[in-house]
């Protein structure tokens, strides 16, 4: 676990993948719609870097803490102060729908 560095409230925009076809004719993620707007409050580990063959690539992580979004998943992903994120997991706090711990992986 690195150094956490708390930020003020944000908004989380959640978006969902539509499927377009791809030239082949199979269906493919084609363009994000949104899917939910929530306040949170992003909890940010420090960023570390990656390297994939000869590329270096700025890996940073991170947790949200939000009012429920039902049928919140993987597949989608949260856009907080213009930088977007995969959501990794979703966690129901309480197993009651009241509040939801979502991890991400900041897009770069």
């Amino acid at each position: 676990m690195g150094i956490k560095r708390q930020r003020g409230r944000s908004e989380a925009v959640f978006e969902s993948p539509t499927n377009g076809e791809s030239a082949s004719g199979e269906l493919a993620p084609s363009a994000w719609v949104e899917y939910a707007r929530r306040r949170c409050t992003l909890d940010e580990d420090a960023a570390g870097e990656t390297t994939d063959g000869s590329t270096i690539r700025r890996a940073a992580s991170a947790t949200i803490s939000v009012r429920y979004v039902a049928g919140l998943t993987s597949v989608m992903r949260a856009v907080i102060d213009g930088r977007t994120w995969q959501i990794e997991s979703v966690i129901d706090v309480d197993n009651m729908g009241r509040e939801q711990i979502v991890e991400l992986r900041e897009l770069v």
